[in-house]
């Protein structure tokens, strides 16, 4: 459990700082998602595609870092983007047949819910990249991501998790509006 809210509490100082447009948001996830990922493998209702998603964030959260940082290191900020509309339905369309695909898969596991864990975790690492890459919709597919989490954790016993996904689900209405304002300002 002190693990749980450990990861809890790195999780929401990534977001945080994200929201923020703050460099440092990168190692706060990193390690979160380290801790978190032990913590869904571990468990008694084991969440395989959410441990697997968070030592992928772990790694897409070191490629973000670095991505982050060479804007630094050139003496400008990495600029927040927008995807054309084809572009979100291309990649939605991808990433729903990967979820059946994966959950199929699951489906021969103990893995408590093989659709639903499948769903959030492929979009969350979409989502990731797309933070990564500074791409200013991330935040509305967060949006859903975190909401559905809510649903994940409460029906599998992670409390804090499912608490800090409601948190989550308001941060990303308020994360959109300051890289909103951050991308207008350009």
């Amino acid at each position: 459990m002190l693990l749980e809210i450990i990861g809890t509490l790195l999780s929401l100082a990534y977001v945080v700082l994200l929201q923020y447009n703050k460099v440092w948001a990168w190692p706060s996830g990193i390690l979160g998602s380290l801790i978190m990922a032990y913590t869904f493998f571990t468990a008694t209702q084991p969440l395989y595609m959410e441990t697997l998603s968070y030592v992928v964030y772990a790694v897409l959260g070191l490629y973000g870092w670095y991505y982050w940082l060479k804007g630094t290191q050139q003496k400008m900020e990495t600029p927040i983007v927008e995807w054309q509309p084809r572009t979100h339905l291309l990649v939605i369309i991808i990433f729903s047949a990967l979820v059946f695909v994966f959950a199929k898969f699951l489906e021969n596991t103990n893995e408590s819910r093989p659709l639903f864990d499948s769903f959030t975790t492929l979009f969350a690492l979409l989502g990731t990249y797309m933070q990564a890459r500074k791409v200013l919709s991330n935040w509305w597919y967060w949006l859903v991501i975190n909401a559905s989490s809510v649903v994940l954790y409460l029906s599998t016993g992670f409390y804090y998790y499912a608490a800090l996904s409601v948190l989550f689900t308001a941060l990303s209405v308020s994360g959109y509006y300051k890289w909103l304002k951050i991308y207008h300002a350009r």
